[in-house]
């Protein structure tokens, strides 16, 4: 089990920040996945989310990435 995250260019209103999903999620010794397909430019963002606490960041800019 994990959290699945989409990080977005621009968050809405009504999203949760992920920082507050990190804490809960490792609070239940819950991993937090991040995908953060439109994120990619500029490389500093390669380490943003992990350095933020997110075990698993998924960069897949122009692929068709299917979650069941």
């Amino acid at each position: 089990m994990a959290i699945l995250y989409v990080a977005k260019f621009e968050e809405s209103n009504c999203s949760v920040p992920l920082e507050e999903v990190i804490e809960m999620a490792h609070g239940a010794k819950i991993p937090v996945i991040v995908d953060a397909a439109d994120e990619l430019s500029p490389v500093f963002n390669l380490h943003k989310y992990t350095n933020m606490g997110a075990n698993l960041v998924i960069y897949s800019r122009g692929k068709g990435l299917l979650v069941p």
